[in-house]
């Protein structure tokens, strides 16, 4: 996973737990209508990293979000395209890497001074999946053995709207968002 952007916009969770939530498919039926005005710019961590976004689809809700990477002395520009969905009155980021098997999902907050973002905790989800009440698998190790890594089907705008409701319970820690200042707008 690319750290940088995970703690970025979204991944408070995933680094500090190395447990993950990601989807086979992109979270979400219904794509959002992305504002340049309100998406396009550059944002920094609390942490000090910083990603510049760009409205690449509004019709779509594609954002691409670029960030500079320094590797071996070299310094790379890395790139990634986020889509932006909506569910319920809420949005939802999902994006994947080059390599990387499924989408990793966080539930975000329209854009003003801030970018809030906040992902899925495993622990809640683990149980979920297992009943059957989410489709998906909880990843195992070489060994056979669980880790805290889910993997699901496909979150739908239902399944979407179950979590917005509670329906399974308090999927999100919500004392730790990725909380991203705005520097400027482009």
């Amino acid at each position: 996973m690319n750290a940088r952007f995970l703690h970025s916009l979204a991944a408070v969770a995933i680094l500090a737990s190395c447990a993950e939530v990601t989807c086979k498919q992109i979270a979400g039926d219904t794509p959002a209508k992305l504002d340049p005005e309100k998406w396009n710019g550059a944002w920094s961590s609390d942490g000090g990293e910083s990603i510049h976004t760009r409205v690449k689809d509004a019709g779509r809700g594609l954002l691409e979000v670029a960030w500079l990477e320094v590797k071996d002395e070299a310094i790379e520009l890395k790139k990634l395209d986020v889509s932006i969905r909506q569910a319920g009155g809420w949005l939802w980021a999902s994006y994947k890497e080059e390599n990387d098997k499924g989408y990793t999902i966080a539930r975000v907050g329209e854009p003003g001074g801030n970018l809030l973002a906040w992902t899925l905790r495993s622990a809640p989800v683990i149980p979920r999946v297992k009943s059957g009440e989410l489709k998906g698998e909880v990843l195992k190790n070489d060994e056979g053995k669980e880790l805290k890594e889910v993997r699901l089907d496909a979150l739908h705008d239902a399944d979407l709207q179950a979590i917005r409701d509670g329906k399974w319970g308090e999927l999100f820690d919500w004392d730790k968002p990725a909380l991203n200042v705005r520097h400027y707008r482009d």
